[in-house]
């Protein structure tokens, strides 16, 4: 598909959904590194223990990798250090409950950590990579103990035996085991690996309904086809967690028909699982087998798993190149969560916008209006035929007020709040016309004629803003203001794409280049002649789209040197908590639009790291 900007489907998207949201609480974490009812054993207030629970000491780690966040990484290995420490010199960890499935899940985190630290050369910060390799060589024998003791015959058999209703176990089993022999280069263990990963497979259904009763008395039927059986039955959460763990496995496997095998059972599983969830992200968990039903370690009760679902279906998507299963992580990741947080009429007028019309205010502002293009690029991104028709209706209120002439009549700031509007607007025309959505038949008949009429209405306050009577006034208008300068560029330069203008793209130039040569030393792009953390990723943000939108030129390289610059100056306010200092009110989503546009076009991987720490306080990788 043809996108007027890298802002979906990227490979920045799948970096940022491998981290997941998980809706659940985070287990508490003693002094010793005890982590949950392992405090309470720890302390004589448990009669119990499970290994199992040490794995979020790998999940602290790899999120710390994310964020390149050092003190993270280290707690991480204080959590896997407590559980290394009762560990048996068998490799076993005597007195732990459910011996052989909670070891199996230990090792496959701290094995999948160690991986991950392997390689871990940060961007961000001088690492103590002497260290982590020693934590690494560690674990690698304690694994290797672990991975013995797995694979002895006298565990073995009667773990499987207990495991033998829950496909999901064998993938367990693979990635541990797979990951472990990569790390000591063991082939008989790598080999026992395999064939769990080989029997797993065997279980995925290929045929077969089943029959649910929901509760409202009505009765369902259910395909059974890519299902992988738990409990004799389908299990929404498990089938991913099962999957995820095939992904693991995946990534070292080095057996091309084993791998080819894998990525037929996750694109039937994962197509099986993405029917469950509806457009709007919410996942229908009825007739599950074990969430809803069985408790956890601590007696909650178990709940859909929200950071293995989105990661199953965003490495799905990586693995499998399906375009279906990034858009289901992403309505998965999305459900609940408003697109902005402004308010919107029935009509489609946006916040103060509404009040004017109905006569309690005194002014309005074409500007406002621009958020239609997040509801119709939220709902590109998820595929949901309503969050974008929301989106048509909040731009169609805007041009409902244009004038014959192109211009907006009585809103405030005309100019610039004329420039950020047919920005937003040509930007929606583009994506409405190349939409060719994969999990719903869409009136694209509609929106290519919505997507015309936009980029018509565009070009026309686009030939307005660039008259020879305007276009002093306009350049007066921006005068001071780096982020107005490049607002008018990135309108004038997408008005030009969507409408097939070239002519706009003189103007936009001069504009782009106007604000260029406003960056100060440092890279800090003034505003007024003062800075402005908020303002600046505006700016740079249509900086960022400017640069998408024209043809390669001496400007356009000047605007990519500046955009570096303006956003190197913009890290220094993001710290590693994820916090952002400078300002009472920091616009966090405005600065991590910035830096996903600036990464896909600079590709500077700290761009990446910087949008994690703002984005993962809520967030935990697996």
């Amino acid at each position: 598909m043809v996108r007027a900007c890298p802002f979906i489907f990227s490979t920045l998207a799948v970096l940022a959904l491998a981290a997941c949201p998980s809706h659940a609480s985070t287990p508490a974490v003693a002094g010793t590194g005890a982590v949950g009812v392992n405090a309470s054993w720890e302390a004589g207030a448990s009669s119990s223990w499970y290994i199992e629970l040490q794995r979020l000491g790998g999940a602290d780690i790899a999120q710390g990798i994310q964020r390149e966040d050092d003190a993270l990484i280290r707690t991480g290995i204080h959590i896997l250090d407590w559980g290394f420490a009762h560990e048996a010199t068998d490799g076993s960890f005597p007195g732990t409950g459910d011996p052989f499935h909670s070891a199996a899940i230990f090792a496959e985190s701290a094995a999948n950590a160690s991986i991950l630290l392997r390689s871990y050369h940060p961007k961000t910060y001088s690492a103590d990579l002497t260290y982590y390799s020693s934590v690494v060589q560690s674990y690698k024998t304690k694994l290797h103990s672990v991975g013995l003791w797995l694979i002895a015959p006298a565990n073995a058999t009667p773990g499987q035996q207990f495991d033998q209703p829950y496909t999901h176990r064998r993938y367990l089993l693979a990635a541990a085991l797979g990951q472990i022999g990569n790390l000591y280069a063991d082939s008989a263990i790598s080999s026992a690996a395999a064939q769990y990963a080989r029997n797993g497979l065997l279980l995925q259904m290929t045929a077969g309904t089943q029959q649910v009763v929901y509760p409202d008395h009505t009765t369902h039927t259910v395909s059974m086809v890519g299902v992988n059986p738990e409990l004799g039955g389908y299990d929404v959460s498990y089938q991913c967690a099962g999957i995820l763990y095939s992904q693991h496995f995946y990534n070292i496997c080095s057996d091309a028909a084993l791998r080819s095998s894998l990525r037929s059972m996750m694109s039937n599983g994962l197509l099986w699982e993405s029917k469950r969830i509806t457009s709007s992200g919410v996942l229908d968990a009825v007739g599950s087998t074990r969430i809803g039903i069985e408790v956890n370690r601590d007696g909650t009760l178990k709940t859909p798993n929200d950071q293995e679902i989105i990661s199953a279906f965003s490495n799905g998507y990586t693995y499998t190149n399906s375009l279906r299963f990034l858009v289901t992580a992403y309505r998965y990741l999305g459900s609940g969560r408003a697109v902005t947080s402004d308010t919107v009429a029935s009509d489609g007028a946006v916040n103060a916008n509404y009040d004017w019309e109905r006569g309690t205010a005194s002014t309005w502002s074409i500007s406002q209006q621009r958020i239609g293009a997040d509801y119709v690029e939220t709902g590109i991104q998820t595929e949901n035929d309503a969050v974008i028709r929301k989106g048509i209706l909040i731009l169609n209120w805007g041009w409902a007020h244009q004038l014959s002439d192109g211009s907006f009549g009585t809103t405030t700031t005309p100019y610039y709040a004329s420039a950020q509007f047919i920005e937003a607007a040509a930007r929606a025309s583009l994506l409405l016309k190349s939409y060719a959505p994969g999990t719903y038949g869409a009136d694209l008949t509609y929106f290519k004629s919505i997507a015309a009429t936009f980029a018509s209405n565009c070009n026309k306050t686009g030939n307005w803003l660039t008259t020879a009577t305007n276009w002093p006034i306009v350049q007066h208008n921006c005068l001071g203001s780096t982020c107005r300068n490049y607002a008018l560029a990135a309108g004038l330069a997408t008005t030009a794409v969507a409408a097939g203008n070239p002519a706009l793209n003189i103007d936009a130039n001069l504009s782009a280049a106007t604000a260029a040569a406003m960056q100060v030393t440092g890279g800090m792009n003034p505003e007024g002649g003062t800075s402005d953390i908020n303002t600046q990723a505006l700016g740079l943000t249509y900086a960022a789209r400017y640069i998408v939108n024209i043809p390669a030129s001496i400007t356009s390289t000047t605007v990519k040197t500046a955009l570096s610059s303006g956003i190197n100056w913009e890290l220094q306010f993001i710290l590693i908590d994820g916090s952002i200092t400078g300002t009472s009110s920091p616009a966090t989503k405005t600065i991590d639009t910035a830096l996903e546009l600036g990464y896909a076009i600079i590709a500077d991987p700290r761009y990446v790291v910087y949008r994690e720490r703002m984005n993962l306080p809520e967030m935990q990788l697996y």
